[in-house]
């Protein structure tokens, strides 16, 4: 037995008797006396809900993990534009140098232009610039051919392309036409 003080004035009306609890008479509750039974039932539900825990967390990572790849996948479209637009215009400026360095090369360029003009008949006009219209002038001469009947100089048609024209057709070839081309093909 033991005497508990409470806090305060001590007085001997303060003194209480207290037992000590024997903890062979103790209960344990509605689970007394049913040992390991008891317990695993008790691990089983802690288990479970630590499952049904991890899982709604799992959830919640998975959304957040969805919702950090859209804005990405978007970006890696942007990017991809953006870097083949700048491979075309790279391929752009590269083609006009070539071009401008090999009249025969202008020539085929040239050449694949009237091909691609529907049959009808009239005379073909291709319009070049005019720094152009040197290239196509000297590699005619260099093949031979010295037909410049219908070549005109516009500068309004850009370095490396031509404009061809037979009746109501027109067809825009060269360097530009190319890279449309391609650039149609591989960007959204």
């Amino acid at each position: 037995m033991f005497n508990v003080l409470s806090a305060g004035k001590q007085t001997k009306s303060t003194l209480e008797k207290w037992d000590f609890p024997s903890f062979d008479q103790a209960e344990t509750g509605s689970d007394a006396g049913d040992g390991p039974v008891g317990f695993n039932e008790g691990f089983e539900q802690g288990q479970q809900e630590a499952r049904q825990l991890l899982t709604a967390d799992a959830e919640r990572v998975q959304q957040l993990l969805r919702a950090l790849t859209a804005p990405a996948e978007l970006f890696s479209a942007e990017i991809r534009d953006e870097l083949l637009t700048t491979a075309f215009a790279v391929a752009k400026v590269i083609l006009q140098r070539e071009v401008s360095q090999s009249p025969e090369d202008f020539k085929v360029l040239v050449d694949e232009a009237v091909a691609a003009l529907p049959l009808a008949q009239g005379e073909v006009e291709i319009a070049l610039n005019p720094e152009d219209m040197k290239l196509l002038q000297e590699a005619l001469v260099n093949t031979g051919e010295q037909d410049e009947q219908g070549i005109i100089a516009d500068a309004a048609v850009p370095r490396g392309s031509c404009r061809v024209k037979r009746g109501p057709s027109v067809v825009h070839g060269g360097v530009d036409g190319l890279i449309q081309q391609l650039a149609s093909k591989h960007i959204a």
